[in-house]
């Protein structure tokens, strides 16, 4: 967690992630059919793929967090 609050971008993501997940911002239709396909599907895999990585573990788990409501709301 230390290196989280030295590290301001991933503050900065992680706060816009979790603002993300606390309100319900709807998804634009565009975006929801472009994640219904095989290569929306794909992205979402490989940004997945890259936060678990890449990220701190509190972003990780945001972002996967973040990633599962986005497809959540795509469906609606």
């Amino acid at each position: 967690m230390k290196s989280l609050l030295e590290n301001k971008g991933q503050l900065f993501i992680a706060i816009f992630l979790l603002g993300y997940i606390l309100t319900d911002v709807p998804t634009s239709p565009k975006v929801a059919e472009g994640l219904k396909g095989v290569f929306g599907h794909m992205i979402i895999l490989l940004l997945s793929v890259y936060l678990i990585v890449r990220a701190e573990p509190v972003v990780a788990v945001l972002g996967l967090m973040a990633l599962y409501e986005l497809i959540k709301r795509g469906q609606r």
